[in-house]
């Protein structure tokens, strides 16, 4: 995934979670995150890989207008 830069594995990652947490994925028009669990809660999924190389974190594009119950 190293290879790839952060905008790509972020959403590979974002997917996996999504698909392995059996959410819902939901347009961003829809102004409530990426997905809904299974109680319709909404979720906005940020991803970062930190190794030996890559120490910083950078969270980038927080929809704050999204209302959204975790992160």
């Amino acid at each position: 995934m190293r290879a790839l830069p952060p905008q790509n594995y972020g959403t590979r990652i974002q997917n996996r979670i999504i698909k392995n947490l059996h959410f819902k994925k939901i347009k961003s028009s829809d102004n409530l995150g990426d997905c809904l669990d299974n109680f319709g809660d909404p979720y906005e999924i940020k991803t970062s890989i930190i190794d030996g190389v890559n120490i910083n974190l950078n969270v980038v594009n927080i929809r704050d207008w999204h209302e959204v119950n975790y992160y």
